[in-house]
């Protein structure tokens, strides 16, 4: 489970069943979009968020049929009475958790255009970032900074890291590809 992205873990832990309904029209329920005002302007905070959103529908869909394909796959495994259908369960898991992941960027993108996410600046998370370079949120210190500042729960700062440690994986397969 740590190998998968932190983008489908976090859309994945979306609660839908207790989010705002998009239909709803009250203020009230307009969701801020906190970003560092140093780093990001209103706007460009917003359309980054779009844009995650946008990749990650198509990327969930594949990975839906995929896995449905896969499970299909499965179910002559069983015929070896030695070996549960682990394969059949864990692609089960797999489609489940792009489904939600999916429906979870839809809704986003759904309250994105109807102008219901509203773009907030929040001075904390320019604490954060003090004389960050462009490379220093993948430190640790500068995290653990995030986690205090923004009193976060023990879960939302495991995920936090679980996602410095992709973000810092990702940036050096991409120095290899780069050198080679």
């Amino acid at each position: 489970m740590s190998q998968l992205d932190f983008e489908e873990t976090n859309l994945k832990s979306l609660d839908l069943s207790i989010a705002p309904p998009l239909h709803a029209q009250e203020k009230a329920h307009d969701i801020p979009l906190f970003y560092p005002p140093t780093m990001l302007s209103g706007p460009q905070s917003l359309e980054n968020l779009k844009t995650l959103v946008e990749q990650r529908i198509p990327i969930h869909s594949r990975g839906i049929y995929l896995w449905i394909f896969f499970g299909v796959l499965s179910p002559p495994l069983k015929l070896i009475p030695i070996i549960p259908n682990f394969p059949f369960y864990f692609c089960a898991w797999r489609t489940w958790s792009h489904v939600k992941a999916r429906r979870a960027a839809r809704y986003i993108k759904s309250l994105i255009d109807s102008k219901r996410v509203v773009p907030e600046a929040l001075h904390d998370l320019t604490a954060v970032y003090v004389g960050a370079a462009t490379e220093a949120i993948t430190e640790r210190e500068t995290l653990q900074r995030a986690v205090r500042s923004l009193g976060m729960s023990a879960d939302e700062e495991k995920a936090l890291f679980q996602a410095q440690e992709q973000v810092v994986k990702r940036r050096a397969n991409a120095k290899k590809t780069k050198i080679m």
